[in-house]
């Protein structure tokens, strides 16, 4: 779905409801890591998230051996490589994140992704991204700039008072 294609708040999608169900679903998965951060190391909390995951797709297990057989070796290779590294290390990651730092600043640096994915998709694919793309990025980083900012001068007002 492309915002230059919204029909404003009269023409709700019922995919945009979906959209919303994952960003509560992601919310309430953060708090809840969080929580149980203060009990389990980041890679046990990696492992509870990718495992319970797995779990949930095990709807599609009916068929699965026969596809996997099906599927080309790069295929296979291509889904295994996908599953480690940006799923499982990135879990990993994250959990250490949850461990060490304040829970709305670790949410708030995962604003820069799309910029970031953007700049790497200009550099290393040479795409060249829309004026309203680069205009989307440059209101994230001065959204979370700003939000940082306001961040310490909260803390010194508060250290001061």
């Amino acid at each position: 779905m492309r915002v230059s294609g919204d029909k404003g708040l009269g023409a709700i999608d019922v995919h945009g409801l979906l959209i919303l169900l994952a960003a509560m679903s992601w919310s309430i998965y953060f708090a809840l890591q969080k929580h149980h951060a203060r009990r389990y190391d980041g890679f046990s909390l990696a492992c509870y998230a990718v495992w319970s995951g797995t779990l949930m797709l095990l709807i599609y297990f009916p068929g699965l051996g026969d596809s996997v057989m099906k599927a080309p070796l790069r295929v296979q290779w291509a889904v295994l490589a996908l599953g480690v590294f940006p799923s499982a290390l990135a879990y990993l990651a994250w959990g250490f994140v949850l461990k060490h730092v304040d829970l709305s600043r670790a949410t708030m640096t995962l604003c820069l992704i799309p910029p970031t994915a953007m700049g790497i998709a200009s550099v290393g694919l040479a795409e060249r991204p829309t004026l309203m793309v680069l205009a989307g990025s440059v209101v994230v980083l001065i959204s979370v700039l700003a939000l940082n900012l306001e961040r310490r001068v909260g803390d010194v007002r508060a250290a001061g008072v």
